[in-house]
């Protein structure tokens, strides 16, 4: 049997404690998953990749549930974390998933728009090496702009990745209670 802070949870409305401590049974259709709570509710609400969607989930409880689920992340420091981070949001679902990937591919695609345009304009022969922050995109245009320019460098820019470690620090305890703010500069640089 779940225990008493489980239960609270609204997917309890629609499921049952299964044979396993991490096993939920679906009042409508039987299912049996695996994967707890959490992934009984992705079966009814659906667009979740790792179970199949319940189709004859009636309307009104499967908005219900996807509001649940959609206020659980808005209220969790955790998911907001991720979120900050541009990471993807856990039970965020398919179309969540895929904004952030857009997203992600067009800053990509800017920051090669930028490099090449700008190598270009100052005369690739003139350019040594790129300094930016460590940023997915940035990383991969860098890689990019490397194959086609091989003699030219990417190099992460030292100053950003400090302040990614002392942000990470200044989270944790004591520091975490200090108002400390931490001043980003982002550059590009060619020599």
């Amino acid at each position: 049997m779940a225990d008493a802070s489980k239960k609270r949870d609204i997917g309890w409305n629609y499921g049952t404690q299964g044979a396993t401590k991490d096993s939920v049974n679906c009042k409508f259709c039987g299912s049996i998953f695996n994967g707890g709570i959490t992934r009984h509710k992705q079966h009814l609400v659906g667009g979740f990749k790792n179970v199949k969607q319940y189709t004859a989930c009636p309307s009104e409880i499967r908005e219900e549930i996807r509001a649940y689920m959609q206020n659980k992340i808005a209220n969790n420091p955790k998911f907001q974390k991720s979120k900050q981070k541009g990471g993807f949001e856990k039970g965020g679902g398919i179309d969540e998933t895929k904004k952030i990937l857009r997203e992600r591919a067009y800053r990509f695609h800017q920051n090669v728009q930028v490099f090449e345009n700008t190598i270009e304009r100052i005369g690739p022969e003139n350019v040594v090496q790129v300094v930016t922050d460590n940023g997915s995109e940035n990383v991969k245009a860098g890689s990019r702009m490397m194959g086609a320019y091989p003699h030219i460098y990417w190099t992460p820019c030292a100053a950003h990745c400090i302040n990614l470690i002392f942000g990470d620090i200044f989270k944790l305890k004591p520091y975490a209670s200090g108002n400390i703010t931490l001043i980003s500069t982002y550059h590009l640089t060619f020599f």
